[in-house]
């Protein structure tokens, strides 16, 4: 299985309606800069979604999105967001990330490197100072319990608990569940 089936497999069952199906019909509606982003915009629309996630923001302009009450968050700024809202459940999830990573072993601190240098240079900032704070006032800085981490069934519903936004699959046609080759990128962030 490559990385992409993997992160498929793994998204499908972790993020609650995470499959946005019906948007199809929008998308010759919506005028935007780059027409192969108009679905993302449909599926947004479709979804009632906040937020479009993307590094691609200068395709997705203020004024076109602010019609439908969606903003363009880059991924940084995203997870930015989610430590301001719940900074407890965001390093949960971290250790999570942690401890799932076998081929090589990862710490929290090197799942914070390779955020870094996916293009998450604020967030990296913000939880290496956290976790600065947390460890320096002699707290643990994962969440445990007497087996030292959370379960997967814990963790997914703490995630869902401090995503504010919901996270949106894009794949083709109905029942097609082939992803767009044009959020392989966002998947691979995911994996």
């Amino acid at each position: 299985m490559g990385k992409l089936d993997r992160a498929q497999a793994l998204m499908g069952p972790a993020i609650r309606d995470g499959l946005v199906t019906g948007y199809q019909p929008l998308i010759a509606s919506l005028h935007m800069l780059d027409r192969d982003d108009r679905h993302v915009l449909a599926a947004a629309i479709n979804c009632v979604a906040p937020v479009v996630v993307t590094w691609n923001s200068k395709d997705f302009p203020r004024q076109v999105l602010a019609e439908w009450n969606i903003e363009a968050k880059t991924p940084d700024d995203f997870m930015v967001d989610q430590l301001h809202l719940d900074s407890g459940a965001v390093h949960a999830a971290l250790q999570q990330m942690a401890d799932i990573r076998r081929m090589p072993r990862m710490t929290v601190a090197d799942v914070i490197d390779d955020l870094e240098h996916s293009g998450l240079a604020e967030t990296a900032i913000m939880l290496r100072h956290s976790a600065n704070e947390t460890t320096s006032a002699h707290r643990p800085v994962q969440a445990t319990r007497s087996s030292g981490s959370l379960s997967l069934t814990e963790i997914n519903s703490k995630i869902s608990n401090f995503t504010m936004f919901p996270l949106v699959r894009l794949c083709g046609p109905p029942g097609d569940r082939t992803p767009n080759p044009r959020i392989k990128r966002s998947l691979a962030l995911a994996a």
